[in-house]
């Protein structure tokens, strides 16, 4: 797995001490990775979390440009929702990297190559998304320029 992430990410990790973000894990909170643990599914060209493809039924796939879009809407994950206590901003980056890696066991048996996207908001509270998308040529959804986030900002490759 390859890992490149913005600046504020890499702050986190340094005003943490955290040396190697491939190595980084943590406990995931109980429910969380019950939702995540039971994997993912095809559904017509596109892999979405098997927790969330109920969710489909309340979207068309011509509500998005591409299936990068669907698949990104629909795998999202707000990682604060799972969270029962008041993480720092270093605790809610190890679980969204051991989140990251447990996705990552469903997707690496796949011939695609995937991005999981992972972002952290750190303003008046501390929120995190998780999402992921099969790579596909012309079809794009976070930018190359991972600076020009305002959020502390990484993608995971797979493949």
């Amino acid at each position: 797995m390859k890992f490149l992430y913005n600046n504020k990410i890499n702050k986190i990790l340094s005003e943490a001490n955290i040396a190697n973000i491939e190595t980084l894990r943590t406990t995931i909170p109980t429910e969380l990775e019950e939702l995540l643990s039971e994997g993912v599914e095809n559904v017509e060209d596109c892999i979405f979390l098997k927790c969330n493809v109920g969710n489909l039924s309340n979207v068309k796939k011509t509500d998005f440009p591409d299936n990068t879009g669907l698949e990104c809407f629909v795998n999202k994950i707000n990682i604060d929702n799972y969270t029962d206590d008041d993480p720092s901003v270093s605790d809610m980056l190890k679980i969204g990297i051991s989140a990251i890696n447990l996705i990552k066991c469903y997707l690496q048996n796949k011939d695609d190559k995937f991005a999981i996207i992972y972002s952290v908001q750190d303003d008046d509270f501390i929120a995190a998304s998780l999402r992921f998308h099969k790579c596909r040529d012309g079809e794009t959804w976070i930018s190359d320029n991972l600076e020009g986030y305002e959020d502390a900002t990484l993608v995971a490759y797979v493949n």
